[in-house]
């Protein structure tokens, strides 16, 4: 157990790290290119960050197999559904590229960005970042997370690092290589870490592995309308300097996301085992949970009383009248973040059927911004009073549980090979 803490411990330090040296790249590049030239390069950005958020459940999926084979002793399972998906994700990369230049010529065009070179560029990092992602799902999966920060801090250094070819190539194009390399780099280390891997003969299971990525898609694209929708309403009811003021409020807030990660990433191996094992889990689910919470409460004080300095520090006085809206917007992603988190823990269990719940309240949300958006604040009071109730029925749920084996669940999932 001592052994478990520590590692996940390396998993939130190592993670947060690598966030914080991600967050300082965005930072310095804006300073470095100018906001004109900046603007393309969050264009660019914006797409990487799309596709990453809509192919997110790749991570839990694999790794929650994962954590199914190497528990099984059967690691040449992983290597095969490793390959598998490098293979496909491949396939259908080089399948999809003259449509993706296509696209990248439209978007090019349609934004007004100057060169030519960026949105490609963007394209590939996407393509080197899902490869990533499928081999750090399994250094999560087989609990390697030592690796996995290693990885992540290597690929958030060496972009650190490259900033500096900013001061003399100040252009949008450049800093999107200086992305795209750090992933390349990232991805070499990765193969490095995982080492060589035995495969098995027989093929995938593709089947008990839908099962898991389908509920894992429902739960992210439900989080994405949760954390996002707000801003589109506030652009489309109120003017745009406080819209604006309102979007640069509930960017810094995200940085609590930065918290959770980690804390998800262990979750999902670690219940699964668990529950493979038919050992109780509730101790480890609310545990994980409760220090998330500590952790977010500390983000969010900082928020409530040192929100004027935090905005001043990295946005300017321009954006100085959304400092009273930190505070309840800490609150909301704070809330919505441990939603996320205990919904994570209950996928990774195969207990599914809150998700009806989850969206239920998704719909409740959107409804409630569709009633309630006279003032800024009641956009945050909806998500708050939404999030409150998501939590307190997921913790109750988690709660109440009661540990079973993984033969005994109706869920499909792999089975042990003879």
């Amino acid at each position: 157990m001592a052994l478990a803490r520590r590692s996940a411990a390396e998993l939130v330090v190592g993670s947060g790290m690598a966030s914080l040296l991600s967050i300082a790249f965005v930072a310095l590049s804006g300073r470095f290119l100018g906001a004109t030239e900046y603007a393309d390069l969050a264009a660019g950005l914006a797409v990487l960050y799309l596709v990453g958020g809509a192919l997110s459940p790749i991570v839990p999926t694999i790794s929650h197999i994962a954590a199914l084979h190497f528990e099984r002793g059967d690691a040449g399972a992983v290597a095969s559904l490793r390959r598998a998906f490098w293979f496909r994700v491949s396939v259908i990369g080089l399948f999809l590229s003259p449509v993706a230049a296509a696209g990248a010529w439209v978007a090019t065009r349609a934004l007004g960005i100057r060169s030519p070179w960026t949105m490609p560029l963007a394209l590939v990092a996407v393509f080197l970042y899902v490869l990533l992602t499928i081999d750090r799902a399994v250094l999560q999966g087989s609990m390697q997370f030592r690796r996995f920060s290693l990885n992540a801090m290597a690929e958030a250094s060496l972009r650190m690092l490259g900033v500096a070819l900013l001061l003399s190539v100040a252009i949008a194009p450049a800093a999107m290589a200086i992305y795209a390399g750090s992933l390349a780099a990232a991805l070499l280390l990765s193969r490095v870490q995982l080492g060589p891997l035995t495969e098995n003969r027989e093929p995938v299971a593709w089947r008990p592995l839908l099962a898991v990525a389908a509920p894992n898609f429902l739960l992210m694209v439900n989080l994405a309308l949760q954390q996002n929708v707000d801003v589109l309403v506030a652009r489309r009811w109120f003017d745009a300097a406080h819209a604006g003021q309102y979007g640069a409020a509930v960017a810094l807030v995200r940085g609590i996301g930065l918290i959770a990660i980690p804390f998800a990433a262990a979750a999902v191996p670690a219940l699964t085992i668990l529950r493979e094992r038919g050992q109780p889990f509730t101790r480890t689910l609310l545990g994980l949970c409760g220090a998330f919470a500590a952790l977010g409460a500390v983000a969010v004080a900082a928020f409530v009383f040192f929100g004027n300095e935090i905005l001043l520090l990295l946005y300017g006085s321009e954006f100085i009248d959304a400092a009273p809206l930190l505070g309840r917007l800490s609150v909301a992603a704070l809330l919505g973040w441990l939603g996320y988190l205990l919904g994570q823990s209950l996928v990774a269990l195969h207990r599914f059927r809150f998700l009806w719940f989850y969206s239920a309240m998704t719909v409740v949300q959107l409804a409630g911004y569709a009633l309630f958006h006279d003032t800024l604040q009641q956009l945050i009071h909806v998500q708050i009073v939404c999030q409150s109730v998501v939590v307190a029925v997921l913790a109750v749920t988690a709660g109440t549980m009661r540990a079973c084996s993984g033969s005994s669940s109706t869920t499909s999932t792999p089975k042990p090979r003879s």
